[in-house]
């Protein structure tokens, strides 16, 4: 199944998967128990699967996460036509690349959020190469539903993948 039929909607987790991970998440009452329950089984799939992983895919995530690049750079970096980039990653991703590298730009401005919270949204921004605060407070509210300060006074502890609200 590709990746981006996935994407943006509700399927059954059951209807995807045949095998007893569904019962047990719903048997474990802990957040923390359930992460590491879906974190061993993703993992357990992506050393499964390793060998039809596609290189290039690999390329373009190690790239967005090491050293965020244009599209064009990306492109001529894997041989690949505007179509062809954008159809290889929503195959194996689910989301296109813009969408993709937003995503990839606005976690590492969470990350900068959460070990540097008294530092201004303007230095954040720039870092995370936003072309300014708005741009960046626009992000962050899209995919976070509140803008920085919001999310930092209803965070309760660190902003470590499912922060508690107050």
């Amino acid at each position: 199944m590709d990746a981006h039929e996935l994407t943006d909607g509700y399927t059954a987790l059951d209807s995807v998967l045949k095998n007893d991970l569904c019962d047990r998440l719903l048997s474990s009452e802990d957040t923390n128990e359930k992460i590491a329950l879906l974190s061993d089984f993703l993992t357990q799939q992506l050393i499964r699967n390793h060998h039809k992983a596609d290189g290039r895919v690999a390329s373009f995530i190690r790239q967005m996460a090491n050293n965020p690049c244009s599209l064009k750079e990306i492109q001529s970096q894997l041989n690949l036509s505007e179509r062809s980039l954008e159809r290889l990653i929503k195959t194996n991703i689910g989301l296109s690349p813009k969408r993709f590298m937003r995503i990839n730009r606005f976690q590492s401005a969470l990350r900068l959020l959460d070990t540097q919270p008294t530092q201004l949204l303007t230095y954040i921004a720039y870092e995370n190469d936003y072309f300014d605060q708005s741009h960046y407070i626009r992000d962050f509210r899209e995919f976070a539903g509140a803008t920085p300060k919001e999310f930092l006074a209803r965070a309760n502890g660190p902003l470590v993948n499912f922060p508690e609200w107050t």
